[in-house]
């Protein structure tokens, strides 16, 4: 078993013909509702879980280690937060065989201890799903912030666990420090649609909602693509 930060191993150094390789990218590929759903679908489960969780996560460790990031310096007016949050497994009751996510994650006690740069008036849009929505909360009164309210960002699908509802939205708590404005409230709703893209990748959507209601210095934390308008902090910040 290879562990991340060793020496990326080819598919010879694990017994894998190159034959095969195809295969294991189109396992890796898909963000990891999909690739839920994909596996509720599988006709001899335990079997083909096993080989397909397998194929997931060692592909995924055979690529290059991503540098941590430098922390920002300064603060903020408003800060979008996407926490790494401490889900280890995709969320499903009934299949138990399957793997980690492709980024780092951080335990809550490791959250609320996280420093955030923020300025004297700030926005805080932190991003959580229906797991850790609670949690969310004890981030916000850990990081010195009042709650407002929560925007809704509704998905066209989503994963779904056996014998529960559709997850087909994500959340977004809305919190401040001080006395931040937005500069305009049209066209200002707390839920909106937009298309999913890659894993926990969020809706230039909402971004565009940002840079439109509000101003000053704009942080995207723990971000996995760079966007217009906002410095980046993320292992992904870059690519």
């Amino acid at each position: 078993r290879f562990q991340p930060g060793t020496v990326s191993p080819t598919l010879s150094d694990i017994g894998i013909a190159k034959t095969a390789s195809h295969r294991w990218q189109v396992m890796a590929g898909p963000d990891d509702e999909t690739f839920g759903a994909w596996v509720a679908e599988m006709v001899n489960a335990d079997a083909e879980i096993t080989e397909a969780a397998w194929y997931r996560y060692a592909w995924r460790l055979m690529q290059p280690e991503r540098p941590e990031p430098e922390a920002p310096e300064g603060t903020y007016q408003v800060i979008v937060c996407d926490p790494p949050w401490p889900m280890e497994k995709i969320e499903r009751d009934c299949a138990p065989n399957q793997v980690d996510l492709d980024y780092p994650t951080m335990s809550l006690m490791e959250l609320e201890s996280l420093p955030i740069p923020a300025a004297d008036d700030c926005h805080l849009f932190l991003w959580t799903t229906q797991r850790f929505l609670p949690a969310a909360f004890g981030l916000l009164t850990a990081w010195g912030f009042r709650y407002v309210c929560t925007f809704v960002w509704h998905k066209p699908g989503g994963f779904q666990p056996f014998g529960l509802p559709q997850y087909n939205c994500e959340f977004v708590l809305y919190a401040r420090k001080g006395s931040p404005a937005f500069t305009d409230t049209k066209a200002l709703p707390t839920c909106f649609s937009a298309p999913r893209g890659a894993h926990s990748e969020k809706p230039e959507a909402f971004y565009d909602m940002l840079r439109r209601t509000t101003r000053g210095t704009r942080l995207d934390m723990f971000n996995r693509r760079s966007i217009a308008g906002f410095d980046g902090w993320g292992n992904e910040a870059a690519l």
